[in-house]
């Protein structure tokens, strides 16, 4: 697999939920990603990816009151270091225009499974009746201003137009969020505790 590839798998990895964590001086990273207990086998299918592009991790239960966590986390290597330069800008990650260019599908699935949020939306029909349609949101509170902008023209680029709440957050109309859907459905599939997310 080429240097350039396992780049993007890491940082598709590391831009929701994963963390990149550098010791000062040190030109080595580790990616320390957690979720819910419950998560535990989307935890696993991301260990598994990047045991496949020959990153060694190892796993952890961090009990804490009401949320126990199942973690996993890199060696630390040189790599993981790459991504973290390209990813943080002042403590803080950003989105670039090269992600763009170099995160596909499978990374806009991990930034839902991570960060997204699937709910529904109840309206009336002109006889009176309730019917339900799903909307949705990205949690990106955490990047600034170029980042967000970087994020929905990623988005454009598989045809979901979205736009930049009060908040912060991305949100995506019903058709919109069908898209994405549509777009992420064959990976959410293979992680049971995740396809709540695409209304499964």
């Amino acid at each position: 697999m080429k240097k350039n590839k396992k780049f993007y798998i890491i940082c598709s990895l590391a831009i929701g939920d994963g963390c990149l964590i550098k010791k000062r001086n040190v030109k080595k990273a580790v990616l320390d990603i957690a979720h819910h207990i419950k998560h535990q086998d989307y935890i696993k299918y991301k260990a598994n990816i990047l045991e496949s592009i020959g990153i060694k991790t190892k796993a952890t239960i961090k009990n804490r009151k009401g949320n126990t966590q199942f973690r996993v986390y890199t060696n630390r290597n040189y790599l993981c270091y790459c991504v973290w330069r390209r990813l943080y800008q002042n403590k803080c990650k950003i989105f670039t225009r090269k992600m763009i260019r170099n995160l596909d599908e499978w990374s806009l699935a991990i930034l839902w499974m991570d960060d997204g949020c699937l709910y529904y939306a109840k309206r009336k029909t002109k006889q009176g009746k309730n019917y339900l349609y799903k909307m949705g949101d990205i949690a990106t509170q955490s990047f600034d201003d170029i980042s967000l902008q970087n994020i929905l023209n990623w988005l454009k680029k598989f045809g979901i137009d979205a736009y930049v709440t009060k908040t912060r957050s991305i949100h995506l109309n019903r058709n919109n969020v069908n898209k994405l859907i549509e777009i992420v459905s064959p990976f959410v599939k293979k992680i049971n505790s995740m396809k709540y997310k695409i209304g499964l």
